[in-house]
């Protein structure tokens, strides 16, 4: 009797074990990739470079009472582009995802060959202040393959 009350036991503790165990959901490739990116953006504090393969620029703009909206634009890529990936962070708290490209889509090509010669992320800001008291910092970080096929990074840092 006591061996049955037992095993009655074990048998509901392991399958309680795989009910927990089955519930913790595990992070994906991208969301991997993604995570780790953000993180890197979070340490990094200045510019890599003093100039880039294509113009860069990090532009806000007031679109509502309640809202601002920032945008990482990429553009005259002087040279080809493959397999690209980028993100954009902000030092203001929020609770949504980051803009990016190439982390859970698909990485893009931009070539000045094809007539492919830019790309703009954008995200919005909650923030009820005017434009000129603005106080941010914007991260952006691109990494891609040349056409040796060699890996590029860059980091961008806009000051506003």
């Amino acid at each position: 009797m006591k061996y049955n009350i037992f095993i009655k036991y074990f048998i509901i503790f392991l399958i309680l074990s795989f009910l927990v165990c089955g519930c913790f959901k595990k992070e994906s490739k991208e969301e991997v990739s993604y995570n780790n990116a953000i993180k890197e953006l979070n340490s990094y504090s200045k510019n890599n470079l003093d100039s880039y393969p294509f113009d860069i620029l990090v532009n806000v703009e007031k679109i509502s009472t309640d809202n601002l909206l920032y945008c990482l634009i990429i553009d005259n890529v002087k040279e080809s582009i493959n397999s690209m990936s980028a993100i954009i962070i902000h030092d203001k708290l929020t609770k949504d995802v980051f803009p990016s490209i190439g982390y859970f889509d698909e990485k893009i090509n931009l070539l000045p060959s094809e007539g492919k010669k830019g790309l703009s992320l954008c995200g919005y800001i909650n923030y009820s202040g005017t434009i000129d008291d603005f106080r941010g910092k914007f991260t952006a970080f691109i990494k891609y393959k040349d056409n040796k096929n060699y890996n590029r990074r860059f980091y961008y840092i806009k000051q506003y």
